[in-house]
């Protein structure tokens, strides 16, 4: 509370609290779309970043946030886990790695940045399949987590976007798929079957966007297709392969 309170006051001084109440309050609806089920205002957006292509409809994977699918945070990710590069432990069984995620946002010249950060204790001596498991239960925890944090209150003038859209948590699946399996943005777009931009908008305009999505599953709408394998998560690591030792909300603005 009293960093939020530090924000407030630091973006009234520099006159733009007007700007900050316009953005974090919740979306004012003044219309719906075509099936009656999404504020005007998100689908807005939604069609700016299709038009400039960093949101696209696929028949296999669902909507893809291009900007979430990146595979640079998971492939360090994998790498630490499976060269385990983290900070050993004192009796040398364990080591220890962070792994965070984070969104920045500039306004009139604000630099604002948030997110979450997390702490785990990692086994020694773990099989390559097992590190691939941990790495992707971590990324899912931290992955929850951030959507949790980026919706509330001033954090969601930070990330300019409410938590859990329908593409966030399936698009960061393919990021970490991306890394696991060496795959291009290309590669990625043809097994998924993307539509491209010109299809993306239609099926926009129809109304079908905007659902919110608790699960890194993709949705996939009454257009055919199937999940591929590439989209698939590996199997649930066993208990003892790693904890959780605490977590950290990242926050500044300069």
């Amino acid at each position: 509370m009293l960093y939020q309170a530090y924000i407030f006051m630091k973006l009234f001084r520099r006159g733009i609290l007007a700007g900050y109440l316009a953005l974090a309050a919740p979306a004012v609806i003044h219309g719906n779309n075509h099936n009656g089920s999404e504020p005007i205002e998100m689908q807005h957006a939604a069609m700016a970043s299709v038009q400039n292509g960093m949101l696209e409809y696929s028949r296999n994977c669902g909507w893809i946030d291009w900007g979430h699918a990146i595979p640079d945070g998971p492939r360090k990710l994998l790498d630490m886990l499976l060269s385990e590069s983290g900070e050993p432990s004192s009796d040398g069984t364990h080591y220890d790695i962070d792994y965070s995620q984070t969104m920045k946002k500039v306004v009139l010249e604000i630099e604002a940045t948030a997110g979450v950060s997390g702490k785990y204790r990692i086994r020694r001596g773990l099989s390559k399949h097992e590190k691939i498991r941990v790495a992707y239960a971590i990324l899912e925890d931290i992955s929850y987590r951030f959507e949790e944090f980026q919706g509330q209150g001033i954090y969601r003038f930070v990330t300019g976007h409410s938590s859990f859209a329908e593409e966030d948590l399936p698009s960061n699946l393919m990021a970490f798929n991306r890394a696991r399996y060496s795959l291009s943005r290309n590669e990625m777009r043809h097994i998924c079957d993307a539509v491209g931009k010109e299809k993306s908008e239609k099926i926009l305009e129809n109304g079908e966007y905007g659902r919110t999505n608790t699960k890194l599953k993709p949705v996939i709408r009454n257009r055919g297709g199937r999940i591929p394998y590439e989209m698939l998560p590996p199997k649930k690591p066993q208990k003892d392969s790693y904890q959780p030792v605490g977590y950290t909300h990242i926050h500044s603005i300069k």
